[in-house]
């Protein structure tokens, strides 16, 4: 979350419903009612390969597109904790 309002501007401000494809909404620092700009899905490996890193990324890219009809960015932020490492990508 902090690595998402430091490279994006933008903060969590609600989570999402299960079943929706993505853990949290984001918004800008003006947040007003309901009015958010991306969603963001978190995912952490206690000790992952770069393989497994990189297929985990790919799962939730892909876990993302059950809210395309949105029409927001998605973040997708995997983390590694025993390095630490840290995978950020926007689609």
């Amino acid at each position: 979350m902090l690595v998402v309002h430091q490279l994006a501007n933008l903060k969590v401000v609600k989570q999402s419903q299960k079943g929706t494809g993505f853990d949290f909404w984001l918004a800008n620092e003006k947040y007003e009612g309901f009015k958010v700009s991306a969603r963001l899905e978190v995912s952490g490996i206690l000790k992952g390969s770069p393989t497994q890193i990189k297929q985990r990324m790919k799962e939730k890219m892909e876990q993302t597109k059950k809210s395309d009809q949105m029409q927001l960015p998605a973040y997708v932020v995997i983390v590694e904790f025993s390095q630490p490492h840290l995978k950020i990508v926007k689609r």
